[in-house]
């Protein structure tokens, strides 16, 4: 009889890891004694924590049991669970996500529609003070407390572990900023600004064109079509295809490069190559050539060496001295070698060249229609008089500071050209037939291979030399099979 009534009495239950507590009231309880205060010593007994929200809950369900005489399995005291702490992440800011870099092509072209997979991008630019990413601290955490008020203990964020490269600033505030230009990289576990571009594999449809504030290395080749920009270096390991490369600094392309007459380069500093094959372009210094030069249009604002390799076909112009093994082939080839200086229009001299020309045209122009007034019917007229008097005043300026340049005759090539050529050509081994030499106003035909070693300069402005070996200098127009037109 007794378990029967002990049956029969409300009971607490608390859920496992205490994380809430339920009473229970069987059909059989008297509706008299379940009452909130019953109830609460029940919940008081059993350590639970009854807050006024628990009290109320309480309340109610004595109420509806006493109304309606049905069991009861209720919840009425629940755990407030810990507020587990977030760990510190970093956010990146639109368009600096190094995950996300070449997922997208370049450009279409809003009349086809097509697009244009030579502009994929690889690679993420930066510059210096961009907000590249934002790092946000961990949290603590709020502890939680279980229904007998124990607390439940809350764990802390972890804090980031990556490493924030000197290449970029990390404020107080969490913002990363850039301090250099360059290519921004994350490995998983350390950010940096490289001011090289290190491209590891071939420039081709993976990596799209490259341009780039800075040094760029390519550890494999340059695919046909693709462009390659620099503000400084570039270096190719491996080989360069029929592609367009523009650097402001030097190139290095050792094993070489086949442009198929749609290469191009343009260097700002000097060139070291291992061959070039139909390759048109402008060197701004020095270019070192391992092996041959062929069929190519170069300027070389320096000097051309390729101590072991010759210039075969194609036209190039050097502003310093050449040295070469080979000048033409033994097949023939046409081949020309300019050496002037008048296309360095960023040096001294070559400033001079263009100074003379320009004041050669203009003198030109004046004394044409000086010519025009003088022999026209109204020469007489005190308008013409006038003008007259002008151009003769402006004609003798200009013939003035001509002078004073150093530069009397009027014909442009030989002022301009031959008094600014002081280059030498150097050819250890052979002057094929077929060669045509460009020095100064001298244009220079080899109609007879000749045997290096053989040097060949301007003595002053006038006469081209040459020098077999270590034999005596002499005219070029004392050498036969060769025809010096200027001279002759």
């Amino acid at each position: 009889m007794a378990d029967a009534r002990a049956a029969d009495q409300p009971t607490i239950v608390i859920e496992p890891q205490r994380t809430a507590a339920r009473v229970v009231i069987p059909i059989g309880a008297d509706p008299e004694l379940v009452t909130v205060s019953m109830l609460l010593s029940l919940a008081r007994e059993r350590g639970v924590e009854v807050g006024s929200k628990g009290e109320e809950v309480l309340r109610r369900l004595s109420e509806r049991f006493r109304a309606e005489r049905a069991p009861l399995n209720e919840v009425f005291a629940e755990a407030t669970p810990p507020r587990h702490g977030i760990d510190s992440s970093i956010e990146w800011q639109p368009g600096f996500d190094p995950s996300h870099a070449g997922e997208a092509a370049g450009p279409s072209d809003p009349s086809s529609g097509r697009i244009d997979f030579y502009a994929r991008t690889s690679f993420i630019r930066v510059h210096r003070e961009d907000h590249v990413a934002t790092i946000l601290p961990a949290t603590e955490g709020l502890d939680g407390r279980d229904v007998c008020g124990r607390t439940l203990a809350a764990s802390a964020g972890k804090p980031l572990t990556i490493e924030v490269d000197a290449s970029l600033a990390r404020l107080d505030d969490g913002r990363v900023i850039a301090q250099l230009d360059g290519q921004l990289s994350f490995d998983g576990r350390r950010i940096v600004v490289n001011p090289v571009l290190d491209v590891q594999g071939t420039v081709d449809f993976s990596t799209g064109n490259i341009a780039f504030e800075g040094d760029v290395v390519i550890r494999h080749d340059i695919r046909d079509r693709f462009r390659v920009r620099a503000t400084k270096s570039v270096t190719v390991e491996g080989l360069v295809d029929a592609s367009h490369i523009e650097c402001g600094g030097d190139l290095t392309a050792r094993r070489g490069v086949a442009g198929r007459a749609e290469g191009t380069i343009e260097v700002g500093g000097s060139a070291h190559i291992g061959y070039l094959d139909e390759v048109s372009g402008h060197i701004g210094k020095d270019l070192l050539c391992a092996r041959e030069i062929m069929r190519c249009h170069l300027f070389v604002g320096g000097n051309l060496v390729s101590d072991l390799g010759a210039i075969i076909g194609g036209c190039v112009t050097v502003a310093g001295d050449v040295r070469v093994a080979d000048l033409g082939s033994g097949g023939d080839t046409p081949t020309e070698l300019r050496l002037t200086k008048e296309p360095d229009i960023d040096s001294p001299e070559g400033k001079a060249a263009a100074e003379v020309r320009a004041l050669h045209a203009q003198v030109a122009t004046m004394e044409k229609e000086l010519a025009t007034l003088r022999s026209s019917a109204t020469a007489r007229t005190p308008t013409a008089a006038e003008r007259m008097t002008e151009l003769e005043f402006e004609i003798a300026d200009m013939q003035a500071r001509l002078k004073a340049l150093g530069f009397t005759d009027p014909a442009v090539e030989e002022a301009g050209l031959a008094g600014l050529c002081t280059s030498t050509l150097t050819v250890s081994r052979m002057v094929h037939a077929r060669v045509t030499l460009r020095l100064g106003h001298h244009l220079i035909v080899f109609n007879d291979p000749v045997k290096g070693p053989i040097r060949i300069w301007l003595e002053g402005t006038r006469d081209a030399m040459y020098q077999l070996g270590e034999g005596t200098p002499r005219s070029l127009r004392d050498m036969p099979g060769v025809m010096d037109r200027a001279a002759a």
